[in-house]
């Protein structure tokens, strides 16, 4: 399955780069983006909250969760349309990959940052529910892979690495060598400028992924 991760311009310096950084956040932070932001973005306020009634009292089932999120693909580029599932990355990338690559990429790239006895990855199609009541095929130990219905459009297809207990890790940051064993696809935003792509574009040869661009000839000879 073809999937595609939209970045925005600041953040995708960082990946375009002969030093190229992966990002795993961890589920609170979706929580408090949508507190911060509204629920038009990425985040979602019941993201991996169980709640459930006994004896008229309500509980809360929290694990700690590092989580990279994508949108699935119909074919190995996305649509115009597309661009329009996050209102911030029209000026940004698109980064095309596989869950294959992707999930490879993560067991190898973490296996000496994340303790396997600690933290086990998981990675699924996003559910999604009305947010009220959950539904009958809701599990709590999948709950990583549930987001209300107004977030759909995002097509999102998740990779978690989970824990069993709460773990003060808010953001992992970490530098690859080899961003082409996940990175397929690189396409430029329609409302990205032409300086912006001609940085990113020499950034791109530096870090040996100019191959990786989409149209890079076509862009390249621009003024």
């Amino acid at each position: 399955m073809y999937i595609v991760q939209f970045i925005p311009l600041d953040i995708a310096f960082s990946i375009i780069n002969e030093y190229s950084t992966f990002c795993l956040r961890n589920i609170t932070y979706f929580r408090n983006l949508e507190e911060q932001c509204g629920n038009k973005v990425a985040g979602d306020k019941k993201e991996s909250i169980v709640e459930f009634q006994e004896n008229r009292r309500f509980y809360e089932l929290l694990a700690a969760t590092l989580i990279t999120c994508w949108t699935k693909l119909v074919s190995d580029s996305p649509y115009a349309s597309d661009w329009g599932i996050f209102d911030d990355r029209a000026n940004g990338i698109a980064i095309v990959s596989t869950v294959e690559c992707v999930r490879e990429f993560l067991l190898r790239e973490t296996e000496h940052i994340l303790d396997k006895n600690v933290w086990e990855l998981k990675d699924g199609e996003v559910q999604y529910y009305d947010g009220f009541f959950h539904p009958p095929t809701f599990d709590t130990m999948t709950a990583p892979f549930w987001k209300r219905k107004q977030y759909e459009n995002q097509r999102e297809y998740r990779f978690a690495f989970l824990s069993s207990s709460i773990r003060n890790i808010d953001t992992l940051i970490f530098s690859t060598r080899d961003p082409k064993a996940y990175i397929k696809k690189v396409c430029f935003g329609p409302g990205m400028n032409e300086s912006s792509k001609h940085k990113l574009l020499v950034h791109a040869i530096g870090a040996g992924l100019a191959g990786l661009i989409e149209h890079f000839d076509d862009v390249f000879k621009k003024p």
